[in-house]
């Protein structure tokens, strides 16, 4: 005997209301999904759409270090801790490079290159 099984997605808004919507949309934000259909889809991915429009990618934080836990901020580096905003070493160092200022391939970026480079972007300077 041939089985079919069939397997509907249902908008999780109208089940609110007790109605049986199928959902085509999956919306995922920040690792939490909504099923929803065409009605309440549309509202919330014209917002997100505005949204994408005006934000900024903020990068990953970085992995914090195996042996303490605890950030260089903490240990007393002159190097800002990460914060929203804050330039990474490798941006801090491709900018160096286009713009003629010394700065180590591998190394340690220095402060003074930090320096220069808040010089021309004071915005990315991290709240001390």
């Amino acid at each position: 005997m041939p089985i079919r099984i069939v397997e509907q997605f249902l908008c999780d808004y109208c089940a609110h209301d007790d109605k049986e919507t199928e959902a085509p949309h999956k919306i995922e934000i920040n690792g939490k999904r909504a099923l929803a259909c065409d009605t309440h889809a549309k509202p919330l991915l014209k917002a997100l759409e505005a949204f994408e429009a005006v934000a900024e990618r903020i990068p990953a934080p970085a992995a914090s270090s195996a042996r303490s836990g605890r950030s260089r901020a903490v240990r007393g580096s002159s190097i800002p801790a990460r914060q929203t905003g804050a330039p990474t070493a490798a941006e801090v160092r491709q900018w160096a490079q286009a713009n003629d200022v010394p700065v180590s391939a591998k190394a340690r970026v220095a402060q003074d290159v930090y320096e220069k480079f808040y010089e021309a972007f004071p915005d990315r300077r991290p709240a001390s």
